[in-house]
């Protein structure tokens, strides 16, 4: 799933700060929710 991002990642990185700003804050949104549910799953 997060190497869907990589295309996403080079273009923005192309297009200006703003695209990238917001494809690594989807990015991080991702993750955060990724850890959560596997420590929710430890638990």
């Amino acid at each position: 799933m997060i190497k869907d991002y990589f295309p996403l990642f080079f273009r923005a990185m192309a297009a200006g700060a703003e695209e990238l700003v917001n494809i690594l804050h989807r990015l991080y949104q991702l993750l955060s929710k990724t850890v959560v549910s596997v420590i929710a799953l430890r638990k």
